[in-house]
């Protein structure tokens, strides 16, 4: 999509995916490396960033796939998450969950409020807790390959 500066490879297999069958492969063929000052890491946490992957998301679940729904309520959830505890104001990230409501059951919209409103010390520790156990997971994963 022209224009899009964050999420482009993830708008491009959704888009994908709508029109080819795509195949899930178990075997690890790649590990992702976190780079700390890379635009991904960056954008993720400006609150609104996902918009453009969002509108995709939602466009292809009018077509009666419930996956591309699911899928933008996990991209809305992580923006929030990740905004608010790089310290992005909660009233910023309530305007961001109106905006993106439609299309949103009610549950999942008071869902992302909820997590809207955690203090930033509270998300950021979640975070750190989910991304070591991540490490540790991953560590496990390279070790039984070998």
């Amino acid at each position: 999509m022209a224009g899009l500066r964050y999420c482009e490879d993830p708008e491009l297999w959704a888009r994908l995916s709508a029109q080819h069958r795509i195949v899930q492969i178990r075997a690890t063929l790649a590990n992702y490396t976190d780079v700390p000052q890379s635009l991904s890491q960056l954008k993720r946490v400006e609150v609104g960033a996902v918009e453009p992957y969002v509108r995709t998301l939602k466009n292809l679940a009018g077509s009666g796939r419930r996956v591309y729904a699911l899928l933008a309520l996990t991209m809305l959830k992580r923006n929030i998450v990740f905004g608010r505890a790089n310290g992005a104001k909660s009233r910023e990230v309530h305007r961001f969950i109106e905006r993106n409501r439609d299309g949103l059951p009610s549950p999942s919209v008071l869902m992302l409020h909820l997590v809207g409103s955690l203090p930033a010390v509270v998300l950021r520790l979640l975070l750190h807790s989910r991304n070591w156990i991540l490490r540790c997971t991953a560590t496990l994963r390279i070790r039984n390959a070998h």
